[in-house]
């Protein structure tokens, strides 16, 4: 073994990322010729409407089964109780730099 090269280990999950990015890549190939079909059959604009408002049902359909039963990390409390006008007077407070931070934060 060459010193400072540690030894090769499999890594978990390698053959599910390669199938992501397969099937990813399979639906942006296909994606050209149904939207030629269906655009051939209703107007565009009513096309893409159709469209997205399918993406936002199985969205919020794919969202509220993986996040169904989970609750807040501890001590942070759940995002429906949280105060927004308080939040909003101390994003307001605070000078650029913070505001810039709590903004991007996650909490």
């Amino acid at each position: 073994m060459t010193p400072g090269l540690a030894a090769p280990t499999t890594r978990p999950g390698v053959w599910l990322t390669d199938l992501s990015l397969i099937c990813m890549a399979l639906i942006w190939g296909v994606n050209f010729s149904v939207v030629k079909f269906g655009t051939s059959l209703v107007d565009p604009l009513a096309y893409n409407g159709l469209r997205v408002a399918i993406a936002a049902i199985v969205l919020a359909a794919a969202g509220w089964y993986l996040l169904s039963g989970h609750q807040a990390p501890v001590g942070q409390p759940p995002l429906a109780a949280m105060d927004l006008a308080e939040l909003r007077a101390e994003f307001n407070r605070a000078s650029d730099r913070p505001r810039l931070i709590l903004l991007l934060s996650p909490t």
